[in-house]
């Protein structure tokens, strides 16, 4: 299928496959059945989600995706020192770049459904019904109107990168056993 045949979506998801396997890896290093692995969870995820919440409200997503405001989390994890976000490169990789942060919203939402450690910390509540397919046809929308399929994934990949562990996995105590390690 060529890139104008696919989905924006599916082309999003194709373009950022790689790091979103190795975010997703990261993550199942993290034991989640135990308060420390899901306190290691959380401030791995608030290292990466609240620099790209700050750079999209900089970037004026709110005023792409109206609303984005009102679901912003980033407040309700746990603080620490993060890296900032250079700008994203106009509205097309702010939306490249939302459609992560929207991604990572379901993700976590699945996480939550199977983690009831997880459910119980005011991030992870549930969305309100029909929030990905809403988004996904904004996405779609703003697809045809921009036409910018190139700075839809830079702002994707970019949004990434403050998720992309540039450390050792999990500390021992946090992280799994895994079978022949």
């Amino acid at each position: 299928m060529t890139a104008c045949m696919m989905s924006v979506r599916d082309e999003l998801a194709a373009a950022t496959a790689g790091v979103h396997q190795r975010v997703d890896a990261w993550c199942d290093g993290f034991a989640l059945d135990t308060a420390a692995g899901c306190a290691g969870f959380l401030a791995y995820f608030a290292n990466g989600f609240a620099p790209l919440e700050a750079r999209l409200s900089a970037d004026g997503a709110g005023a792409l995706y109206p609303p984005f405001a009102a679901r912003r989390r980033a407040h309700l994890l746990p603080s620490g020192e993060t890296l900032p976000l250079p700008p994203f490169r106009g509205a097309a990789a702010v939306w490249g770049a939302l459609y992560v942060m929207e991604g990572a919203r379901l993700g976590n939402a699945a996480l939550a459904h199977r983690h009831p450690a997880l459910a119980r910390h005011a991030y992870f509540w549930p969305d309100e019904k029909g929030a990905w397919r809403r988004f996904l046809r904004a996405l779609e929308a703003a697809d045809r109107t921009l036409v910018d399929r190139e700075g839809m994934v830079e702002g994707a990949r970019a949004a990434f990168a403050p998720f992309v562990p540039l450390t050792v996995p999990p500390a021992a105590g946090c992280a799994r056993q895994r079978v022949g390690a």
